[in-house]
């Protein structure tokens, strides 16, 4: 009789301690989980309901017509084990259908309106990213964007990345929304010309006045 009682409190421990484990990685999540962390610059996230997707923010600011001024994106693996970056591009919409699906897609030269690759630093994927953990300080990939106005006023596209991630945002499929406005040269007015050739031309004379009384 106490053996089949110490039996069923073997048992029942086992069950118990199962049970807590199972309940202990299910808190913690997976032990080797891919996890993509996009910065620098910060980015804030935010989820799209119409497509069912992340999607990231990045403003140029003002920028003059035809003056380029680039954003440069740190792609690195923030998780346990290795993150897969397959492919970046450009869109005008945050779809799951990039145009990589052309053979004739080349990123390397690839552009969306004002918005283009860096094609010096674009990066030879798809590339494989080790964590701080396997590889400190960890591997990492920068991508530059470079918005340089060819109209004026509010312009925008989408980059768009596809990995292995699962720990959304961003995901394996995700887009971050790039603004930016394009605007005019500043050029001085007439009567601010005006005034700044007087200026010169008085202090042209002060200085030949000096110089004869010398």
């Amino acid at each position: 009789m106490n053996k089949s009682a110490n039996m069923r409190s073997v048992r029942f421990h086992i069950i118990v301690g199962i049970l807590v484990c199972g309940i202990a990685l299910s808190a913690t999540g997976p032990v080797h989980a891919q996890d993509l962390g996009i910065s620098s610059p910060s980015l804030e996230w935010e989820w799209n309901e119409t497509d069912r997707e992340w999607l990231g923010r990045y403003n140029y600011g003002v920028v003059v017509l035809g003056e380029p001024r680039t954003a440069t994106f740190r792609f690195e693996s923030i998780g346990s084990s290795d993150v897969s970056v397959y492919l970046t591009w450009l869109k005008d919409t945050p779809t799951t259908s990039p145009p990589y699906a052309s053979p004739s897609f080349d990123p390397y030269s690839y552009c969306w309106g004002s918005f283009c690759f860096n094609p010096d630093t674009y990066p030879d994927l798809p590339m494989i990213l080790a964590p701080p953990s396997l590889s400190p300080p960890g591997d990492y990939f920068m991508l530059d964007v470079i918005f340089k106005p060819l109209s004026l006023g509010e312009q925008s596209a989408y980059l768009g990345f596809r990995s292995n991630d699962v720990y959304p945002p961003p995901g394996s499929i995700g887009f971050i929304s790039l603004e930016g406005t394009g605007v005019e040269a500043t050029v001085p007015e007439p009567a601010t010309m005006l005034l700044l050739g007087s200026g010169l031309l008085g202090l042209a004379g002060y200085g030949r006045k000096r110089f004869f009384k010398k």
